[in-house]
């Protein structure tokens, strides 16, 4: 071979017998379908050469042996970052045991519907090592169509390499069916989809560091934790986490969006799950979704934030809703035969609106439990219907809730429990009269809301501008509000009477005073509850 310099650029000759002796020592082959694009392969992809297990077999052939209709690998099968794989219909691959088959290249798995790439241990019984995936080109992606994985201690392992997966099985894995570890940034693609993955000790699914994440249309069972995330950013879709026999989603400092999501035992299976989803110092947005069985719906701690909307929570064993320092909303949701209670607060604070608490605190025998327990926390509850409540309907320990426009139905017994100087405030809905104070400085408010407005006397003409004051007995102030040009106030809240253990006190007759400058004033009264 002879190269030529000239200004600016360098001039090769005589590359054909270089690239004939290369081919000779480096056997590659180029994988294309008929119509030229490459089955399954992006454009990139179908103009690349990959190895097959032929080409693999010639350069290893101790460890990779062929055996009828299988490759039986004997030891580690190592392959560097010059040495990419592909995986066609009906390969199939059998390891040793503690065997890997390690890949620095991004592989190709272009599997059918009716011919999969199966990687499965050679002897049954035991467990190989799984497939490592070590790529870190930022422009590749290892692609994995049609793949079975069966009897690895992790059946596909990445560390650097971005992956999507489509349409595999991955089942009976010592520890983790798909472990992925970071860091992987934002911009990188981990897509996992119409997957089914069961059978796998400590994780169905395990993100670590991983800035985005997408798990559509996949199924979970029968793992230790479903999926968990740790430091990762996760988007969940059409999946459902089935049969957990610890946890079924666990986020550990990450971010989650769920929807159309279900989690919880099969069809007539118990559930044995210690908690469906575990929450610590992380976010999780549920959407559209069905939480169901575990000894406990959803446990939030440590500043964890949860936002749920039109979705179901049932059937857990203890409480539907656990929260230690964390904050909740709710919106749209049923939650419905909670063992225990429907959310159990401490240090916590929720806001529900047009939520359903059906059933809950049944508890076992004789002892049964309130919709509502809190401690130390903050809610606020807006419409929707309580009933049904083992005990009471809300029970407050050093707590404040304010319920508004609700709907309350039966309850096992009190309505309301107060204890440690706690305060319910109920907001246009019937203040129950069967309370029960632990202490003597609890108290019920009973409140209204309503508007005031200004109209001319003779013709009936709203007034714009209108300064309003309302006063309680005492002649205190306890609303001020200006007319807008319908002649209206808007809202006013009202408080008409308190209520503690050993008296009632009336805020009644509220006196309401009008005036417009420079001198038109008017006085009303209110006399009564307006409901």
């Amino acid at each position: 071979m002879e190269i030529e310099s000239t200004p600016g650029r360098i001039m090769h000759h005589s590359l054909v017998p270089f690239v004939i002796i290369l081919l000779a020592l480096y056997p590659l082959h180029l994988f294309v379908s008929a119509d030229g694009s490459g089955e399954g392969m992006t454009t990139r992809e179908a103009g690349a050469n990959y190895l097959d297990m032929e080409d693999v077999s010639s350069m290893f052939p101790s460890t990779v042996i062929r055996n009828g209709s299988y490759w039986d690998i004997t030891a580690t099968l190592t392959l560097s970052a010059a040495q990419p794989l592909y995986l066609g219909p009906g390969d199939v691959l059998r390891f040793s045991e503690g065997s890997y088959l390690n890949l620095s290249a991004p592989v190709l798995v272009n599997g059918t519907e009716g011919g999969y790439v199966e990687l499965l241990p050679l002897v049954e019984g035991s467990f190989w090592g799984g497939l490592n995936l070590f790529e870190s080109d930022p422009s590749s992606v290892s692609r994995i169509s049609h793949l079975k994985v069966s009897g690895a201690v992790i059946g596909v392992s990445t560390s650097t390499s971005d992956i999507s997966m489509d349409h595999s099985n991955i089942t009976g894995c010592e520890r983790s069916g798909i472990e992925i570890r970071g860091p992987l940034d934002e911009g990188t693609s981990v897509d996992i989809t119409d997957t089914d993955i069961s059978g796998c000790g400590y994780y169905g699914i395990h993100l670590q560091k991983v800035g985005s994440a997408n798990v559509e249309r996949t199924l979970i069972s029968q793992c230790g934790t479903g999926m968990r995330g740790f430091a990762s950013t996760i988007f969940i879709e059409g999946t459902s986490i089935r049969n957990s026999t610890s946890l079924g989603l666990s986020l550990v400092n990450s971010r989650a969006t769920a929807t159309d999501t279900e989690l919880g035992p099969m069809t007539g299976a118990l559930s044995i799950a210690q908690d469906q989803v575990l929450l610590v110092n992380s976010s999780l947005t549920l959407n559209s979704s069905h939480i169901r069985g575990g000894k406990v719906g959803i446990s939030c701690m440590s500043g964890s934030f949860l936002n749920m909307d039109r979705s179901e929570i049932t059937s857990a064993f203890t409480d539907l809703v656990q929260s230690s320092s964390s904050t909740i909303h709710a919106s749209g949701m049923l939650l419905s035969g909670g063992g225990e209670s429907a959310f159990h607060l401490v240090d916590s604070e929720l806001h529900s609106s047009g939520s359903d608490l059906i059933g809950n605190g049944a508890g076992s025998g004789d002892v049964v439990f309130s919709s509502i327990y809190m401690e130390s926390s903050r809610a606020f509850l807006e419409g929707g219907t309580v009933a049904g409540s083992g005990d009471a309907h809300f029970h407050l320990v050093d707590s404040r809730i304010t319920i508004s426009n609700a709907t309350l139905g039966e309850q096992g017994n009190d309505a309301l429990i107060l204890d440690r100087g706690s305060a319910a405030d109920y907001v246009n809905v019937e203040t129950p009269s069967d309370v029960t104070f632990l202490d003597m400085i609890s108290v019920v408010r009973h409140s209204i809301t309503c508007e005031i407005r200004a109209v001319d006397y003779a013709t009936g003409t709203p007034l714009q501008n209108v300064q309003i004051e309302v006063r309680n007995r005492e002649g205190e102030t306890v609303a001020m509000k200006q007319t807008g040009s319908s002649g209206g106030t808007g809202p006013v809240l009202l408080e008409m009477y308190t209520n503690t253990s050993v008296m009632t006190m009336s805020n009644l007759p509220l006196s309401v005073t009008a005036v417009r400058d420079p001198y038109e004033v008017s006085v009303g009264t209110i006399e009564k509850d307006l409901r």
